[in-house]
């Protein structure tokens, strides 16, 4: 067995102590959890295992590593196996970045179909190209039935201009918000929506304007009815001939 010296400083080995290399000392540092796999890659045949793997070692020093071996076999005339040449890599970096981007994802994915907001993802013309799975929550939609259709679709003909306008606003600025405005739910009610916009066009991943929305119908109607109370309230004051006075609960007057 031939080993090289990138060999030994990947697997943290003193060279002066572990020459000659032996199969026993590359088993004991091989993670438990992969040893059987990598047991079964050696003995597999040529034509049903996968020449590349991808393992754990827990070093000496009890760092652990991550290993991608490529191996290639080498035959005599009759066909008979008579080396292996096999060339490791130390993929730790690599794997640390993969499973961060993952668990990054697994949290984006887990806030975006259990938060309060519906985040979505429109393109320039305003197709949806993704929707968070809790507008079905709240707005009463499955995922597939907005997917490719444009949002404007269903805003009301009412605030349709000003939102379409603030569409093609939003594609020369970083953020803005946009609403409230009224969107078909669903089941066929207007409910309102407040959102805020955030322009990643240029983001090769993105490549859309990214839509947090909220619905904001009960706070809206209760808004309006108390401007509308309100209008009601100065009208009869202004046009009463009586002397109206407001008196507060302490007998002070308002």
């Amino acid at each position: 067995v031939y080993v090289s010296d990138s060999f030994y400083d990947i697997f943290g080995l003193d060279k002066k102590q572990h020459t000659p290399f032996t199969t026993r000392t590359f088993w004991k540092l091989i993670h438990p959890e992969d040893l059987r796999r990598v047991r079964e890659s050696l003995y597999q045949p040529e034509d049903t295992y996968c020449p590349t793997l991808e393992y754990r070692i827990i070093r000496p020093d009890g760092k652990l590593v991550y290993i991608s071996r490529m191996r290639e076999v080498y035959r005599d005339a009759a066909g008979n196996p008579v080396k292996i040449i096999g060339i490791i890599h130390d993929i730790t970096d690599r794997k640390i970045g993969e499973l961060a981007l993952q668990q990054s994802e697994e949290r984006f994915r887990y806030l975006v179909q259990n938060g309060n907001d519906i985040i979505g993802i429109i393109d320039k013309e305003g197709i949806y190209t993704f929707i968070s799975h809790n507008v079905e929550t709240h707005l009463k939609y499955s995922e597939s039935e907005l997917l490719g259709r444009n949002a404007l679709e269903f805003i009301h003909p009412e605030d349709l201009p000003w939102v379409a306008e603030a569409l093609q606003q939003i594609q020369t600025k970083k953020i803005m918000t946009v609403g409230p405005f009224r969107f078909r739910n669903g089941a066929g009610d207007w409910r309102w929506i407040s959102s805020v916009v955030s322009n990643h066009l240029n983001n090769s991943i993105i490549n859309g304007l990214v839509i947090n929305s909220k619905d904001v119908t009960e706070k809206k109607l209760k808004s309006d009815a108390l401007i509308l109370s309100d209008q009601r309230f100065k009208a009869l004051v202004q046009n009463s001939s009586d002397i109206i006075v407001i008196i507060s609960a302490k007998a002070k007057f308002l």
